[in-house]
């Protein structure tokens, strides 16, 4: 039983990778891993993941909640909050009346704003369900 608790931080590890839409072989060119073989081993649940493959992990997402890694509490994701995009909406002194001037500013400096690892991986997300193509258009319509 004790070895089943021990691995059950390879499924969480599965379920961010997934959450990454990315390879296991994306993923461990991400952390520095020069094979991939050692993620692979992990994915299947032959091995634990090594403290050193754990720090990699940790300094390569800042997103990822590593309490959520290691022990499966809270939330997988951190409560980073976007940085980047606060202090540009801090900079250009912008109020939004309703989600719609929230998602025409964040169209306006999409490019700006994808150096930000969580705000990239936030639009990754959802550019798959072709929302930044609608707001796109929709902001074209509007001006």
């Amino acid at each position: 039983m004790d070895n089943f608790k021990e691995y059950e931080i390879n499924i969480r590890l599965k379920k961010f990778i997934e959450y990454l839409n990315i390879t296991a072989y994306e993923f461990s060119k991400k952390i520095g891993s020069k094979r991939p073989d050692g993620i692979y081993k992990i994915l299947k649940n032959e091995v634990k993941p090594s403290p050193k493959t754990l720090n990699k992990i940790k300094n390569s997402f800042p997103e990822l909640n590593y309490t959520w890694l290691l022990t499966g509490k809270d939330e997988m994701l951190s409560s980073l909050i976007n940085l980047d995009l606060l202090e540009l909406i801090d900079k250009e002194g912008v109020q939004f009346k309703n989600v719609q001037d929230l998602a025409l500013f964040i169209t306006k400096n999409h490019q700006s704003l994808l150096t930000d690892k969580l705000y990239k991986n936030f639009i990754l997300g959802i550019e798959k369900d072709g929302i930044i193509k609608y707001y796109e258009d929709l902001s074209k319509r509007t001006k």
